[in-house]
């Protein structure tokens, strides 16, 4: 069986949800799809600036790198970023674990465009909220 996890980063400053309901909307989306979703708090930096940030971790044995792409493309419009960065790590019934991440950039963003930078992408947060 293929095992997934997905980690994705949601800047706080710009958005028209709070921490809460992010994490409650995530829960909502996932876990019906018999995924786990477990949500952290953390504190990152978007264009050298520090700035509160949701961390998202969904396990699932479902979807590919190019359906998350799309479901984050779609979030970066709902939660007004112009790009959230995403981590697919799958996993293999011979254990064998592929990694791709990439920065997604909101379709309406004409800026420049970063690439995904390691250093800025959060992974082990260290506030889990409460569901």
């Amino acid at each position: 069986m293929k095992t997934t996890l997905v980690t994705i980063n949601i800047g706080l400053n710009n958005n028209p949800f709070t921490a809460q309901e992010i994490a409650q909307n995530f829960q909502e989306l996932y876990t019906n799809r018999g995924a786990i979703v477990e949500t952290f708090e953390g504190l990152g930096e978007y264009v050298q600036n520090p700035e509160p940030t949701l961390v998202i971790k969904i396990s699932t044995d479902l979807k590919s790198f190019i359906w998350w792409k799309s479901e984050v493309r779609d979030f970066t419009a709902i939660y007004t970023q112009e790009c959230i960065p995403v981590r697919v790590d799958s996993t293999d019934a011979d254990g064998i674990t592929i990694r791709k991440q990439e920065l997604i950039f909101n379709p309406e963003y004409t800026g420049e465009r970063y690439e995904f930078d390691e250093k800025y992408f959060i992974t082990e947060p260290t506030t889990k909220i409460n569901q």
